[in-house]
């Protein structure tokens, strides 16, 4: 994705940004 799409809202994060976290680092 772009530079842009990385910055995600805080409620995004809370929903989705622990799981991005765990694929990027398994």
């Amino acid at each position: 994705g772009t530079f842009q799409q990385m910055w995600i809202s805080k409620a995004e994060y809370d929903e989705t940004g622990k799981v991005i976290v765990e694929k990027k680092c398994p």
